[in-house]
């Protein structure tokens, strides 16, 4: 993220980068940043509360969320701050890496760039920039699908129709099973049985 910023601000002497959060690399990046000469277009924001955060997202003219594997090779499994950007109603770029794809769809509902490539976000951000009916449409296109599948109510109703239809093929099983046979009085078949009937 810093480098595309590197790579941007001589040609968008206004921009600044926010980032939000704290993690293990923040003293990195915070170094990073002093070396690229960004230490004028980088706020660290440093930690915020989820209340904060659609105030915040709301603010951004454009939410780069750069993510890549770990260590381990794991992936982000969803991405909840894309969805947090994308209900503000701000533009999105994102990495297309793991679950972020189910979320972020291509020039749908936002862009999507090559892991670690600064020059892909640069290039996104241009595009944003210079295609204001692009950004806007992408941001709508975004709120709307963000609204259908992660608000509270979405995810209650979706919760709510998996059950029940957990319990309707749970029904249908039990209804469907066939009748058990009934057993004779006398109780076993067997060969003790074919002997008392005879006694």
């Amino acid at each position: 993220m810093l480098r595309a910023v590197h790579l941007l601000a001589p040609r968008y002497p206004d921009l600044t980068a926010v980032i939000v959060g704290e993690g293990q690399e923040s003293p990195a990046m915070q170094t990073l940043a002093q070396e690229l000469g960004l230490s004028e277009r980088v706020v660290f924001a440093g930690w915020a509360a989820a209340d904060e955060i659609p105030s915040i997202m709301a603010a951004a003219d454009i939410y780069v969320g750069p993510s890549r594997r770990g260590q381990d090779g794991t992936t982000e499994a969803q991405g909840l701050t894309f969805a947090e950007a994308m209900l503000a109603g701000t533009p999105v770029i994102a990495t297309e890496i793991g679950g972020i794809v189910d979320t972020v769809r291509h020039e749908e509902t936002g862009l999507l760039v090559d892991e670690q490539v600064p020059e892909q976000i640069a290039a996104a951000v241009e595009r944003l920039v210079g295609e204001p009916n692009l950004a806007a449409r992408l941001a709508v296109d975004a709120r709307h699908m963000a609204q259908r599948r992660f608000t509270r109510q979405a995810s209650a109703d979706s919760f709510s129709n998996l059950f029940e239809g957990l319990l309707r093929g749970a029904s249908a099983k039990v209804r469907s099973k066939p009748p058990r046979s009934r057993r004779s009085s006398c109780g076993s078949t067997g060969p003790e049985s074919w002997r008392t009937a005879r006694r």
